[in-house]
């Protein structure tokens, strides 16, 4: 079969063979309702149009065979239209234009199985007044060379659940007016090539919702609210990013909002979270329950609250350099615990741990921890770890910390070794070496030093070996 297919109304059904329209256009449902329906063989064409006229309601339904779309694939493409699409087998295929979930009407897709595949852009509600949505809860999703804009800039929703996505560059609500929302359940998996912006431009509003499965973008960055208004929920699953953006600006001119919520399920960062933008835009993030990590390799990652608030109610937040360096950033500390390998609070408050009421922990795991206005610890507080502390203390709570000894520094002159070890108070140190690491048993330099907490020197007055190891052995 060549040229055009022009469905007004009615229902088709394909059961075999080949419908080319690969140089032309098939519409189904141009008023009224219509259906077209592959159970197997082939349809190519090079415009796709689902419900093209006011009042029109039509679907695909692909089971299984080939739909292959050149260059336009669109579903409620016309004011007052409603087109659908059901796939449960074969494969969707659009090559090279754009593949629209509600033009100027409303346009749904379910897929439950088979395989889709974009190669340009996606927009799920395209323009002003239409409404999308996309179910993914089968079969596999790929846009994988454009844009996927969820809420372009209508009303657009995509929910993925026991299905795989794959996706490129990801808006969540993208131009002026728009409002998008996507959602990830149980046993879905979103994979994305670039970054996912919640609320991309300025005035566009989007949602993401994290309740189950997995959301990946491991070298990639997350924004909360990019030009836009972004908000992200995490109940449940695993998040993975390099970075994440909350209400940050892009250019230190636009003003986003951003608002991060952690209730539950891992959110983990290769690299930096930063919160706000300094005199531009505010970020904010609860963090009630789950666990929040930004640590890396080289220890350089850092939470900073630029601009805005972080509010840790339970859970557990884990980063590297914890950094409030500016008078709008605040960090309030209610419960649940907080690691951290360095910390600097310079936005002239005390840095309260625990509200007084619900246990917290702050423990250090080495490093200088740098309070300007001071460390307060609140009843039912514990502060723990080990670490380098600079700023007076004010305890109602627990201090724990249990730093074990370790060398600071080693120098040698002549036959003479000088090596320097913090200490614990109380206890007894004995620096002892060997002169190859896998020989047998330590040789003790006496006597002892008992500890005060502070750093001591000890020397070594025969070191004449090439080679001489130490430890401290706390006794």
């Amino acid at each position: 079969m060549g040229g055009t297919f022009n469905m007004l109304a009615g229902d088709v059904t394909m059961d075999s063979s080949l419908i080319d329209c690969s140089t032309t256009f098939i519409t189904v449902a141009r008023s009224g309702g219509g259906s077209f329906t592959v159970k197997s063989g082939s349809v190519l064409v090079d415009t796709l149009r689902v419900a093209n006229g006011s009042g029109a309601q039509g679907s695909l339904t692909l089971n299984a065979g080939q739909v292959a779309v050149r260059s336009l694939l669109s579903f409620g493409d016309t004011t007052n239209s409603t087109g659908t699409a059901t796939i449960s087998g074969g494969q969707l295929t659009v090559t090279s234009g754009f593949t629209v979930v509600g033009n100027l009407g409303s346009g749904q897709m379910t897929i439950s199985g088979g395989t889709v595949s974009f190669l340009s852009e996606l927009h799920v509600a395209d323009n002003p007044g239409a409404t999308g949505a996309v179910s993914v809860v089968g079969g596999q999703l790929a846009v994988t060379n454009d844009i996927t804009a969820i809420g372009r800039y209508g009303l657009g929703q995509m929910t993925i659940s026991n299905a795989t996505a794959l996706l490129t560059n990801v808006s969540v609500g993208r131009h002026e007016g728009a409002n998008g929302t996507l959602t990830l359940q149980t046993n879905g998996m979103l994979f994305t090539l670039d970054d996912l912006s919640i609320g991309r431009f300025t005035n566009a509003v989007g949602n993401l919702l994290v309740n189950g499965g997995q959301l990946s973008l491991t070298n990639q960055n997350l924004w909360v609210g990019r030009e836009g208004i972004g908000q992200m929920t995490v109940s449940n699953g695993s998040v993975r990013a390099a970075n994440a953006f909350v209400g940050m600006s892009p250019d230190g001119s636009n003003a986003p909002k951003g608002t991060l919520t952690l209730a539950g399920g891992t959110t983990v960062l290769s690299s930096n979270m930063v919160v706000g933008t300094p005199s531009v835009s505010t970020g904010q993030v609860f963090v009630v329950g789950g666990n929040l990590i930004a640590t890396s390799s080289s220890g350089s990652s850092f939470l900073s609250i630029a601009r805005g608030s972080f509010t840790l109610d339970g859970g557990t937040v884990s980063t590297d350099k914890l950094l409030l360096t500016n008078s709008a950033g605040q960090f309030t500390f209610n419960g649940g615990t907080l690691l951290a390998k360095s910390m600097t609070v310079s936005n002239g408050l005390p840095f309260v741990l625990g509200d007084g009421v619900h246990p917290a922990t702050l423990q250090m795991q080495g490093g200088t921890f740098y309070f300007g206005a001071g460390l307060l610890v609140n009843t039912n507080a514990t502060l723990t770890g080990c670490g380098s502390i600079i700023g007076p203390i004010t305890s109602y709570g627990t201090i724990a910390t249990n730093c074990l000894p370790f060398i600071q520094s080693l120098t040698k002159t002549g036959a003479t070794a000088t090596v320097s070890f913090t200490t614990l108070s109380g206890s007894n140190h004995v620096l002892e070496y060997k002169n190859a690491l896998n020989g047998t048993g330590w040789t003790a330099i006496l006597p002892g030093v008992t500890g005060n907490g502070s750093v001591v020197i000890r020397t070594d007055t025969n070191a004449t070996t090439p080679s001489r190891f130490y430890r401290i052995h706390l006794q």
